[in-house]
């Protein structure tokens, strides 16, 4: 990982969904590029573990592995480890300590918004949050697999001009294409966007087909792949926190985890949510994938590939305008060119 950008192993990432790693589990993931594995001891108090998923014995991936209590061991040998990932038991030599250099490397793991996250770096940021309020209807997304670059998926959620168009029949109408002028500032760790006003239909994620004019009076990026957004519906007072995190698996593969709280819809079944949000986000999926180059173009690049010709844009792009901006100016170079 020593290629990948500072920034970028300092952050937080999903990799589950906290009631998906019930005690016992064990689950294989990648992020950026590296082998994890993210597990749960045999007990309702174990706290949720994320390592290299390699066995320093034979390099063997642990996530092969079982539970033995509140241990990892390795399926070739069963090699079992403990929380603070030190090898503590060799079945082959019961009688003989284990070598102390068997260790696995460990990453920091939380629990939080209904999340694991995982942070491989040494100085990680805060982790990110996202508004409790008990009176408003909670729902989490099944997650979203996307072979494009992870950067690719963050500008989509800031693109307001494509529903009308690539959503039409779900959210979108292509009669109601206007995107008003909105604002937009970059300050030194985040991005601001205010007042991003357009017409959607079913815009409280249902499957009333109302054309509404809605209202997105907030949409903060705190971190290159994470923002919160609250959404109005005009001339009601209906109200939805949106929470959108990009897990960067590779630089052009890449998964979207969406959550919403609502002040309304407490008898919404998250399986009708499900069914909605899915319609809506596979039409985003298939758009993504078939993007070329896969990898976001920055701005102002010298290296351009020539290949393809510099991106156009007109002024309802801003936002990604300046979010490619920030981007450069951070020093990202995974998954953009």
């Amino acid at each position: 990982m020593s290629c990948i950008d500072p920034i970028l192993l300092n952050d937080w990432y999903i990799v589950g969904k906290a009631e998906d790693i019930q005690p016992g589990t064990i689950k294989p993931v990648r992020l950026l590029g590296e082998d994890i594995v993210v597990w749960r001891g045999s007990s309702l108090e174990s706290p949720v573990l994320a390592w290299q998923d390699w066995c320093p014995h034979r390099g063997v991936p642990l996530s092969l592995g079982k539970i033995v209590g509140d241990r990892l061991a390795c399926r070739y040998h069963g090699w079992q480890y403990d929380k603070t990932g030190q090898c503590v038991c060799v079945p082959s030599l019961p009688t003989q300590s284990p070598p102390v250099n068997a260790h696995v490397k460990t990453y920091k793991c939380q629990e939080s918004s209904g999340y694991i996250w995982a942070n491989l770096g040494d100085f990680p940021r805060q982790l990110p949050a996202f508004p409790n309020n008990p009176d408003h209807r909670q729902f989490v997304a099944e997650p979203y697999y996307i072979s494009s670059s992870p950067f690719r998926v963050m500008e989509n959620n800031l693109d307001m001009s494509h529903p009308a168009f690539l959503h039409e029949g779900t959210i979108g109408d292509p009669n109601f294409p206007l995107v008003e002028d909105y604002e937009v500032n970059a300050e030194k760790d985040r991005i601001v966007i205010r007042n991003i006003q357009s017409w959607q239909v079913g815009a409280n994620y249902t499957n009333i087909k109302t054309l509404s004019k809605i209202n997105i009076s907030s949409l903060i990026i705190n971190y290159p792949l994470s923002m919160t957004a609250v959404k109005e519906i005009e001339d009601s007072n209906e109200k939805i926190y949106v929470f959108i995190n990009i897990t960067p698996i590779e630089e052009e593969k890449s998964v979207m985890w969406i959550s919403f709280a609502m002040n309304y819809g407490h008898e919404i079944a998250e399986s009708e949510m499900q069914t909605y949000t899915d319609k809506v986000f596979r039409e985003d999926v298939f758009i993504l994938e078939s993007q070329r180059p896969a990898r976001l173009p920055l701005l102002y690049q010298k290296d351009t590939d020539p290949q393809w010709p510099p991106e156009v844009h007109v002024r309802c792009d801003k936002a990604s305008v300046v979010y490619r901006r920030w981007l450069k100016s951070l020093g990202i170079t995974f998954g953009v060119c």
